[in-house]
């Protein structure tokens, strides 16, 4: 009894010792004889008075444990948001304290992740918002340098005028860059961005990305491979624009981060029922302890070096959503000075 609270074995218990004592009583007031009563009369009177206070006592706990878990219980909703939920049945063949243990510890664990979340979320705003002004502020004074030298009469000569204004330019361009950037993350967040899948050709849409950036891994001396395995169409679903631009910012990385004469491969992986896309380099690599937080916004590993290669520091975060939208995830493996490899799936 004092382990579980199982409220029908109260009620039993209460209607057995109250039937108990009734059949004492009547038991010593017929041998006083006060009472004359046959066995058949004390039987069915037993039964009765069993029966009765059986029914009395169910009511009387049965509400009792409703309106005093009730209170635990819309404290629960409250939390859950769901105040007009009906209360749960109170289950009287059950142990009840064990069931709101439950449901209470289940509550609790609930209530301290969301504060974990709330936690980490808040963390990482302050992170952002710290990163996001580090970030504009650089284009920012360099545009406010430029005008203001013009301003102070090196506007008058040719030479300076003209190249503090294309140095201006460029930094409004950064600035509109990262603007663009940080409105297609919020719209893929919000899934504000409708992905168009169909079916095309991935080795068709690699070839295309690596003509796009011949130019630059010429200029960056870094040699760009596409390695099929003898495929020469691989037909995968998915949006093709997409899918474009996840390439485009993870070849462009190869390229930014190679080593001078190095090589970036794009190696395409045929599998039963999706194609493994690999963008494999043999740059600086990274040190595990940046790898999980590659994907975050502004997130650099060198911020010096990074912001002389150009770029929002958005890419990668873009590219993460992007491959959650096609129910895929960005995989990143690297050892550091040696290259690095990042990868993801995509159905067939």
């Amino acid at each position: 009894m004092t382990k579980t609270l199982i409220p029908i074995r109260i009620c039993l218990f209460i209607a057995g010792t109250v039937t108990l004592i009734e059949l004492v009583l009547v038991y010593g007031l017929s041998l006083a004889g006060k009472l004359q009563l046959t066995g058949t009369e004390i039987l069915i009177g037993a039964i009765l008075f069993f029966s009765a206070s059986y029914g009395i006592s169910y009511f009387f706990i049965k509400n009792y444990l409703q309106k005093k878990l009730g209170q635990i219980y819309k404290a629960i909703r409250r939390y859950h948001r769901t105040p007009n939920t009906p209360l749960p049945h109170i289950p009287m063949t059950q142990d009840v304290l064990d069931q709101v243990q439950k449901d209470v510890t289940q509550w609790a664990q609930e209530l301290d992740q969301q504060v974990k979340t709330q936690t980490q979320l808040a963390d990482y705003r302050r992170a952002f918002i710290g990163n996001f002004s580090h970030e504009i502020q650089t284009p920012i004074f360099n545009i406010q340098g430029y005008i203001e030298t013009l301003l102070d009469g090196a506007i008058n000569d040719d030479q300076v005028r003209l190249k503090y204004l294309n140095q201006a330019s460029k930094n409004v361009t950064r600035l509109i860059s990262i603007v663009e950037d940080l409105t297609t993350i919020s719209k893929l967040e919000y899934n504000q961005v409708v992905m168009e899948f169909e079916y095309f050709d991935i080795i068709d849409l690699v070839k295309d990305v690596l003509d796009e950036l011949a130019l630059k891994a010429k200029e960056s001396n870094i040699t760009l491979k596409l390695n099929s395995h003898g495929h020469s169409f691989l037909t995968v679903k998915g949006d093709p624009m997409a899918i474009r631009q996840v390439l485009s910012n993870l070849i462009s990385n190869a390229i930014k981060y190679g080593k001078k004469k190095g090589q970036a491969t794009i190696n395409l992986l045929n599998m039963d029922t999706y194609v493994i896309v690999q963008i494999i380099d043999n740059g600086i690599g990274i040190e595990q302890k940046h790898i999980q937080h590659l994907c975050d916004r502004f997130y650099r590993v060198n911020k010096s070096r990074s912001r002389l290669k150009g770029g929002t520091g958005l890419g990668l975060s873009i590219v993460k959503h992007i491959l959650e939208a096609h129910n895929q995830s960005l995989s990143i493996s690297s050892v550091y000075g040696k290259g690095s490899t990042f990868a993801f799936h995509l159905e067939k």
